[in-house]
């Protein structure tokens, strides 16, 4: 059939082409240069679109890239690959994820707690640090609150200071250990380590 041509702007093609998804290959670039997520990291995550999209907006939510992508390609996955469903088929969403990586990064909750909050937000929507405030899980960091019992632990166990100040350095694991339960896991381990070493 005799057809018309049809006249095409280069404006209209270059409407369609920058509505156009990014290609895979492209992404994956733009992570390892942008971001500096490693290029076995960026591939992974470029690997569905689904994967990648969540991944950005995760980022744009202002979390750390590399936390980001270390937290979709383990604990995420991990959960998604157990469970036998896709990344839109749980309650996760990337300003929860991204809510939870802020909160380890300022220290509010330790990496073992967040693992916590993790199984909370991924198959409930909420809200990881209205949820960290309600269930008491901030991290013990203010030294006020530490010493006294960091004091209690040091008097109740003179061997292990003895066997520290002798070069045992396991001592001190024991110590951390014992200040770790008497706070129930919240104390922050950092903290405790700076106030050891200023006491013994």
């Amino acid at each position: 059939p005799d057809l018309p041509p049809v006249a095409v702007s280069q404006k209209w093609i270059d409407d369609i082409q920058a509505s156009l998804p990014q290609p895979p290959a492209e992404r994956r670039q733009r992570y390892i240069e942008d971001w500096g997520i490693p290029a076995y990291d960026a591939g992974v995550l470029t690997q569905t679109k689904e994967m990648s999209d969540f991944f950005e907006a995760t980022v744009a939510q202002g979390a750390d890239a590399k936390q980001a992508s270390n937290w979709l390609m383990g604990e995420v996955s991990g959960f998604l690959n157990a469970q036998h469903v896709e990344l839109g088929q749980v309650a996760l969403t990337p300003a929860h994820l991204a809510g939870m990586i802020k909160l380890i990064g300022d220290g509010t909750i330790s990496s073992k707690m967040a693992k916590k909050v993790f199984k909370e937000i991924i198959q409930h929507d909420t809200d990881p640090d209205k949820w960290v405030h309600e269930k008491g899980l901030i991290q013990l960091s203010d030294p006020a609150k530490l010493t006294p019992i960091i004091d209690e632990i040091l008097d109740n166990n003179q061997q292990s200071i003895d066997d520290f100040k002798a070069g045992k350095d396991r001592a001190i694991g024991f110590l951390v250990g014992q200040i770790m339960k008497q706070t129930h896991g919240q104390a922050n381990p950092k903290v405790v380590n700076q106030i050891l070493m200023a006491e013994i």
